[in-house]
Parts: structure tokens; sequence; C-alpha cells
């Protein structure tokens, strides 16, 4: 039990995420994963752009039984503007998880995007998709995922995951969030982030 606190404490204070982590496809009854993680996220306002800024991400996965889990995530949206200013927004992801197979799983579920950039939060569904494919005999793997949404919203990540143990996973990949803000433009967020992820029982 005592590994087990120490590897949760490690990941935490790695600050290295879900958004960032690589995503499971297969789930174990009883299990959890923890994901933290760091992004970097560059914003478009309509016609205005602003600079990238360090996110924080977390979340949690617990399995129901051996093909389903509930998931949620946390995302730091924060990005830059003039004058050393930046933007504070975030958004909250609330999920059922279904595994397919190895390979790909399928989600749906409510998020909750608001912040500096939105005139009110905004209440999203959204369905998505999980792939992830091992490279060869390596402990290394390639994932993506995508969702759309209410309110013009669509989401998707793309990266590479390394099975530091059987438990422990680090990765890194890129990623794009796009939704409407309620005055007839969009919001974007994207960036690149690197996580960690560990699973227990």
């Amino acid at each position: 039990m005592n590994k087990k606190l120490l590897a949760l404490v490690t990941v935490a204070a790695m600050g290295i995420a879900v958004a960032g982590a690589t995503p499971q496809t297969t789930f174990e009854k009883g299990q959890a994963q923890v994901n933290a993680g760091y992004s970097n996220i560059q914003g478009e306002y309509g016609n205005y752009d602003t600079k990238h800024k360090g996110n924080i991400d977390a979340g949690m996965t617990y399995a129901v039984n051996d093909k389903t889990a509930i998931q949620y995530n946390y995302q730091g949206l924060n990005t830059k503007i003039a004058n050393g200013f930046h933007t504070d927004n975030r958004m909250h992801e609330l999920n059922a998880v279904r595994s397919l197979n190895n390979n790909f799983a399928v989600y749906g579920g409510y998020a909750n995007i608001g912040g500096d950039n939105f005139n009110k939060n905004k209440d999203i569904a959204q369905v998505g998709v999980i792939a992830k494919k091992q490279l060869g005999n390596s402990p290394v793997e390639a994932y993506a995922k995508g969702a759309v949404g209410t309110n013009d919203t669509s989401l998707w990540e793309a990266g590479l995951g390394y099975k530091a143990t059987q438990d422990l996973d680090i990765s890194a990949g890129y990623k794009q969030l796009n939704t409407a803000n309620g005055t007839n433009s969009s919001n974007t967020f994207k960036g690149f982030t690197a996580g960690a992820s560990y699973r227990f029982k």
C-alpha cells in the first residue's frame, strides 16, 4: 500500500496530463487510474490570438467492470495576452467510457467550459472515440482521440505513450479544442501536452 501511495504522490508532483495521459481502451474491474499533466496552451478568439501559457491538467478513471469506466477530467485553458495579463479558462468533463477491444473505446458524457473568454459557462453533451496501437514489440503506443459535442464543440488529441512499468505510463502529444463562445464566433485552445498516469486497485 505504501508503494501505491508513493507512486500516486510522485505522479501528482510531476505535474506532467489527462489530457496528456495515454488514454485507456481496456479496463479491469475495480482498477483506478490517476493522471497529472502539463499543457502549453495558445488561444484563438475570433480574430484575436493569444500566446502560449502553461496549464495543469488532472483526472481520474474508475473501472466499474471489465468493459466500462467512469472518468473525470480537468483541463486548464489559460493563455497569455499583452502586458503580462492572461485569460483564465477551464474545462471539466465527466464521461462513461466503453471498451470495444484492445485498440478502441468509445465515450460519452458531459463537459462544462467557462472562463474569461465566455459570456457564460457552456454545458456540452459530447460523444467520442479513442484509438491506441502498440508500435511493434516496443513499450511505445500511438494514440488518438476525438469528440464532438453541442455548442459547436470538437476536441481532438494525438500523441505517443511510453509504458514505464505495468502501471505507470508517460506520454506527450498535441491537442485542440474548438467551441462557440456565445458571441457568434468561436474559441480555439491548442497546444502541446505531456503527462503521466498511474493505475492501481
